[in-house]
């Protein structure tokens, strides 16, 4: 896994970003990557935009992706199996109401398959699975919290207010 991360940061750090802005690497990192780990799997959820298709994807897949992204919410998923695992493609983005909690929006996603993201492949230890999941941006508040769930767990996108006007340029 620490391979994995330090290849992604030189990756990141190699690839031009959108636009002549540069946002700091840790930037990306903190505003738009969210990772989990459990017995099962390391997880990577990264909410694509300008700036994470640039450090993400080569020509011309970046182009396509970043066009859809800009009319889509997308995520890009990156995993490494830490056992046999069956691949679940079954993702929602929620967002809940600050104040009582409860859900505001729910949306089940489209999953795109880069890598074994198929719903239902098995994946051995060690094996590495990608895709893509895609969901109608307008329901999405991005100003306010909103969780990426894959079955019981969740994962927080916070994005920060110089990460959402950065984005939204």
């Amino acid at each position: 896994m620490k391979t994995f991360t330090l290849a992604l940061l030189m990756v990141m750090l190699i690839l031009p970003v959108a636009a002549g802005q540069t946002p700091d690497l840790t930037d990306i990192v903190t505003d738009y990557v969210q990772r989990i780990e459990n017995e099962e799997m390391s997880l990577m959820v990264v909410h694509l935009n300008d700036f994470t298709t640039d450090a993400f994807f080569s020509p011309p897949t970046k182009y396509s992706l970043r066009a859809q992204a800009r009319l889509n919410m997308m995520f890009f998923i990156q995993g490494v199996a830490k056992r046999d695992i069956t691949v679940d493609t079954n993702y929602k983005v929620v967002q809940r109401d600050q104040s009582t909690q409860s859900i505001v929006t729910s949306l089940r996603t489209i999953a795109i398959n880069i890598l074994n993201f198929e719903d239902g492949t098995l994946i051995s230890e060690g094996e590495e699975f990608q895709g893509i999941i895609s969901t109608p941006a307008q329901s999405i508040n991005l100003r306010a919290p909103f969780d990426v769930q894959i079955g019981e767990f969740h994962l927080r996108f916070e994005l920060s207010t110089d990460a959402v006007d950065r984005i939204r340029r």
